[in-house]
């Protein structure tokens, strides 16, 4: 990815799998990459220092999201909302995304599954995001 001769590898983080309405349908899978430090002789996160392919990635998931229909657009918002929080999070962005999840998750009408989940799932994210190995390995341990 960055040219140094050495491989970087990337997998999709699962630990928000079935997370919401949707199921695993409409689940967020943020991409996790991985640099090798020779410091240290080991793979170790690098996701914030590749971020055009993190947002290649956004933006070509949600480039095919279908908002033909007022419901869809609802359904889209949510997931374009909570997956770009992910990407945000997983990049090294945390309080950037969050911020960017209390001032966009909400429902066109300002009164509909976002408000009404809003709180459910900022806990529930926070309980994911503690024990999730990746993120650990982002941020450390609080």
């Amino acid at each position: 990815m960055d040219g140094d001769g050495m491989f970087e590898f990337h997998r999709d983080v699962m630990a928000f799998d079935y997370m919401g309405a949707a199921g695993h349908a409409g689940a967020s899978f943020p991409p996790a990459i991985f640099a090798y430090d020779k410091k240290v002789a080991m793979y170790v996160p690098a996701t914030k220092r590749f971020p055009e392919f993190v947002t290649k990635q956004l933006d070509d998931l949600l480039s095919g999201l279908d908002t033909t229909s007022e419901t869809n657009v609802e359904i889209s918002n949510e997931f374009r909302v909570r997956t770009k929080f992910l990407y945000m999070v997983y990049a090294g962005q945390r309080n950037a995304g969050w911020k960017y999840f209390e001032e966009n998750y909400r429902s066109a009408d300002g009164d509909g599954y976002q408000e009404q989940f809003k709180e459910q799932f900022k806990k529930e994210f926070a309980e994911i995001l503690a024990k999730d190995p990746t993120y650990l390995s982002i941020y450390g341990r609080r």
